[in-house]
């Protein structure tokens, strides 16, 4: 078969922050009381971002963690619109670190 799409950290990057610009997100930052200087940034919504393969690997900022389901909900939708090669999320939280896995 075709060997598999990569990831462009840029890309990523860029689907993520106009993910974070958005009424959502702002409206979320809010609630949780969020650093204003953080407002629309990765850095308001994910403690770590990276990619492998077709997942897309995300710790949540402790902050929006209470929102979570809502919020990973939202990234989904965003990311089978604007970077349909990511086929999952794999959501990480607490220590030892358990993993959730989203299916895009």
């Amino acid at each position: 078969g075709a060997a598999p799409q990569l990831l462009d950290s840029d890309d990523v990057a860029n689907v993520l922050g106009e993910f974070a610009r958005s009424d959502y997100v702002r409206q979320l930052c809010d609630y949780c009381n969020v650093q204003p200087t953080d407002y629309g940034t990765i850095r308001c919504l994910f403690k770590s971002v990276r990619t492998d393969g077709a997942k897309l690997v995300v710790k949540l900022n402790p902050t929006v963690e209470q929102r979570s389901e809502k919020l990973l909900d939202r990234l989904k939708k965003h990311l089978r619109a604007t970077m349909p090669v990511i086929k999952q999320i794999h959501y990480e939280q607490g220590s030892p670190p358990t993993t959730r896995t989203i299916i895009v």
